[in-house]
């Protein structure tokens, strides 16, 4: 059953971003990051651009990342965390994009799974320490080497009809070291509270 729970999060988001791909191109026009527009108040689109994308090619191509990513990790799946997690990577890459780039347009969830893939293997190190790691570095190479000149994304660009935003990429990976180091934090925290608290009773 709690498994079952824990699927509402890939399920819930998947859902959406079917609808929004339906419902195009009126769904990328309100929700697209456009730093134009953000910079006149639509907050909002620094957590929305990432749920829009160019056309369905590109919507199937990210929701086979998270379909991946959900079988990659089934047992590390919590519903309630991994919304707010992702959530919090949608805000911390949308404002790395407008910070800290000169992209204009942005649509698409492949930075946000960067994300979620580095946050799951920081979960998940306890349990399998050597295959998160071997993962971890992976990741982080595959990262890297996509911001040197010898990366070439044109086949992608092709395929999903733009330009492939390598910066979403990195600024994702960056997203998922903070949401995964908190975690952890978090869990030791508690670990540490529940311990002091059994002494106590203990004595």
């Amino acid at each position: 059953m709690q498994r079952h729970k824990n699927l509402l999060f890939p399920l819930a988001l998947t859902l959406l971003v079917l609808l929004l791909s339906s419902l195009e191109p009126l769904s990328s026009q309100w929700l697209d990051f456009d730093r134009e527009l953000i910079h006149q108040g639509q907050w909002w689109r620094l957590i929305t651009g990432h749920w829009v994308h160019l056309n369905f090619k590109h919507t199937l191509l990210n929701l086979g990342g998270l379909l991946l990513v959900t079988l990659i990790f089934l047992e590390e799946l919590h519903w309630l965390e991994d919304a707010l997690v992702f959530l919090g990577c949608c805000l911390l890459v949308g404002l790395g994009l407008l910070w800290l780039t000169d992209i204009e347009v942005y649509v698409g969830l492949s930075g946000v799974l960067h994300s979620l893939m580095i946050y799951y293997l920081m979960r998940s190190y306890k349990t399998s320490p050597k295959i998160t790691l071997l993962g971890f570095l992976g990741v982080t190479a595959k990262i890297f080497w996509e911001q040197t000149p010898w990366s070439n994304t044109i086949g992608t660009a092709q395929l999903i009809g733009g330009p492939v935003a390598v910066q979403a990429h990195l600024l994702g990976w960056i997203a998922g070291l903070i949401s995964g180091g908190g975690i952890l934090l978090w869990q030791k925290f508690n670990t540490r509270l529940i311990t002091t608290r059994n002494a106590s009773f203990r004595n």
